[in-house]
């Protein structure tokens, strides 16, 4: 063989070698991209389930605490039915409110008005006057409503506050009670969204949850990013209309996937 065909099998040799060493590579390349994106899927999965594990225990827990504390309300118009006097001494009412654990106690009268109160200033308020108050307004045309409001900031000082609220026996007056659901608190921020990504594998890869309706991200693994809006980011969602794709974060190259669901990415 003349060296120029020698130098031309070489050639083809090289250009065969890396021909395959290049589909490898891309092949490798593939390969990583799709486990990826099937790991990512899975991890995406799971986060979905717990979110939706995490607002079904609140939603049970906080269904469960309204039956508790309307059987307290009961409780209560049943004491004050029975000690007349009682609802009009304010010291009575704070001293019976310490005994059943109880924040606030409102007495209406027939009028829709808050008539007596272990918060003084609460005291004329109206049940027609809009707003959270307002929630227990039909228990003045049904008496035989009992009505339990979901957890909202009380007009006194903004404390998180679940209001209860029964027609006394003789239909003399609406007794509502106010109580901190400190069970119910106390897991709202144990299953809070931004600890949702604290246990998660960190293996080379970044996680983070974006609430689109706050305009921030409420978790990730990477601490620096908390809080930080969709314009602050390194990495713009608005600017990557793929769901799957590679980009540049922090300095370093990235695979990404992007997922919506319930308002949050």
């Amino acid at each position: 063989m003349n060296r120029k065909n020698k130098v031309s099998m070489w050639i083809i040799i090289a250009a065969t070698l890396l021909i395959l060493l290049l589909s490898c590579l891309f092949i490798m390349q593939k390969n990583t991209e799709n486990h990826f994106r099937d790991t990512s899927d899975i991890l995406v999965s799971q986060i979905k389930d717990l979110i939706v594990a995490n607002e079904n225990e609140k939603d049970r827990l906080q269904e469960s605490l309204k039956e508790e504390y309307l059987s307290r309300a009961v409780s209560l118009a049943y004491i004050l039915e029975s000690n007349p006097l009682m609802e009009t001494n304010y010291d009575e009412l704070c001293k019976v409110a310490s005994l059943l654990s109880i924040d606030e106690i409102n007495i209406f009268g027939k009028d829709g008005l808050i008539a007596y109160s272990t918060v003084p200033e609460y005291v004329g308020f109206s049940i027609y006057s809009g707003g959270q108050i307002a929630f227990f307004e039909p228990m003045i045309a049904d008496r035989s409503l009992e009505l339990c409001q979901d957890m909202t900031p009380n007009t006194k000082d903004g404390k998180l506050i679940m209001y209860a609220a029964v027609w006394r026996a003789d239909g003399d007056s609406i007794v509502q009670i106010g109580i901190t659901p400190e069970r119910l608190l106390a897991a709202m921020e144990e299953k809070d969204i931004s600890r949702l990504l604290d246990g998660m594998p960190l293996d080379h890869t970044l996680y983070f949850i974006y609430d689109s309706e706050q305009d921030k991200i409420v978790s990730a693994t990477e601490k620096s990013l908390l809080g930080l809006s969709d314009a602050e980011m390194p990495f713009r969602l608005e600017n990557h209309t793929e769901k799957t794709g590679k980009t540049a974060f922090l300095g370093k190259n990235y695979l990404y996937t992007l997922t919506d669901y319930e308002g949050y990415t």
